[in-house]
């Protein structure tokens, strides 16, 4: 482990002793040091200290160490680590980050860096662990707590984990995305927040709506587990913004499925992420049609709930998948709104008279074979209502353009040029509400 520290003037003894928590994992040799230089050496070795340092720090030290070791140690001054210019930042900078780069763990000193170093090596250190502070043990400060005299060390590693808290937060509310390998704390409250909005983030990428379950009670748990601690002051307003938008898709979580699902796609698209929210949107299609053919007559309502009892995941047979339910309620709306007055050949649902039958009958028996009389009846009843509904094939064709702008998406727009995807998907988003929400066009009046 190296231990970095930035040199200074001091050179006269003083009373030096370790803050409360340093103290539970390290002690002093003895008490009365002339600055830093020499109590880090003393305690963890000559081998491992490296000063970073200007002439007239190095002249100034050097008699020190001569004083109390009896060799001025010129061998440790490495010329890399000379600063022959103290008001260029930009060198001041590199000389830092080199001596902290590596794959060694380090202990930085800034207690006698004088005037704008201690700055310039807190940015950084703040710029080399945005994401991962593994690599840095403590940052040693001597907290002045009798003038000249007595000097506390501190440990002011806990605040790269706020700057840290801080970023990932913002990054959060701009995009949903987080990383749980990148941010380590030692908080456990920051790791709890920190696991809880990575789970959320995973479920919402994957198009998962998982995440409005216990995940956001989570989050709200961490937040409040937090929020108390006055450290906290520097990423305040983030975890604030945070705690209400989380509130909010709580009560988006409550809403019905179709409408859950088109929500979720506005915040998607209006966050850019236009493939995810293309693809809730379709699938909020399906979950509209599903939920409003069950109120299109008791005979279509107990087929449908036949069929959702089989999707149940707790069944003993499990047959069918909400999936193809609202695969199928799709395609039954594409089909069957131009009144050409062809039957629906296609399957829908299941077939009441044959849904006893072995899968060897089933395949073997040609479909002209097969009776149809109940589900045609069933097929009819959801094909004559939706005639009868004005503007329908306004439906229909926010399905299809739905349908073709998911597709167009997912092979990298490359059936057709598309010149503003967010604006176009603006407008799918704005018919779905109209027809879906505010006109609710396939509730039976």
């Amino acid at each position: 482990m190296k231990v970095i520290t930035i040199l200074g003037l001091v050179d006269k003894s003083a009373e030096y002793k370790y803050g409360e928590m340093l103290s539970k994992s390290y002690s002093l040799k003895t008490s009365s040091y002339e600055n830093m230089l020499p109590l880090l050496m003393d305690n963890f070795g000559k081998q491992n200290v490296v000063p970073i340092y200007t002439k007239l720090a190095k002249d100034k030290q050097v008699k020190v160490l001569e004083d109390r070791f009896g060799s001025k140690c010129e061998d440790m001054f490495d010329d890399r680590n000379f600063i022959e210019n103290e008001n260029n930042f930009y060198e001041i900078l590199s000389i830092i980050n080199n001596a902290t780069s590596g794959d060694d763990e380090y202990i930085v000193d800034l207690t006698h860096g004088f005037r704008h170093m201690p700055i310039l090596a807190t940015i950084s250190l703040i710029a080399q662990s945005v994401g991962n502070t593994e690599k840095i043990r403590h940052i040693f400060f001597a907290k002045e707590v009798e003038q000249y005299k007595v000097y506390e060390i501190i440990d002011l590693k806990e605040f790269l984990e706020l700057a840290n808290m801080s970023y990932m937060l913002e990054i959060f509310i701009k995009n949903y995305t987080i990383s749980s390998a990148i941010y380590d704390f030692k908080n456990e409250n920051f790791k709890d927040l920190r696991d809880s909005l990575w789970i959320f983030s995973n479920h919402l990428m994957s198009n998962s709506l998982k995440a409005f379950g216990l995940n956001l009670v989570k989050i709200l748990e961490s937040i409040e587990s937090i929020r108390n601690n006055e450290e906290i002051s520097i990423f305040k307003n983030s975890l604030e913004k945070i705690e209400k938008h989380i509130k909010e898709l709580r009560e988006i979580g409550k809403k019905e499925e179709h409408i859950k699902f088109y929500e979720m796609a506005k915040i998607l698209n209006q966050n850019g992420y236009l493939l995810n929210a293309i693809t809730l949107l379709f699938e909020a299609t399906g979950h509209y049609c599903v939920e409003r053919f069950r109120g299109f007559g008791k005979e279509v309502d107990e087929h449908i709930s036949k069929y959702i009892s089989m999707i149940d995941p707790n069944a003993d047979d499990k047959k069918f998948s909400f999936y193809t339910l609202r695969l199928q309620s799709r395609n039954f709306v594409k089909k069957n709104i131009d009144n050409d007055g062809n039957e629906f050949k296609e399957i829908y649902l299941f077939n009441p008279e044959t849904l006893g039958w072995s899968p060897s009958k089933l395949n073997n028996t040609k479909g002209d074979k097969k009776p149809r009389k109940k589900i045609n009846k069933i097929h009819s009843i959801l094909k004559n209502t939706m005639l009868g509904i004005e503007n329908i094939v306004e439906f229909k064709n926010l399905i299809i353009s739905a349908e073709k702008f998911r597709n167009n998406l997912t092979h990298g727009n490359s059936e057709s040029k598309i010149d503003n995807s967010k604006q176009e998907l603006k407008i799918l988003l704005d018919n779905y509400k109209k027809l879906c929400i505010d006109q609710d066009i396939l509730r039976v009046k």
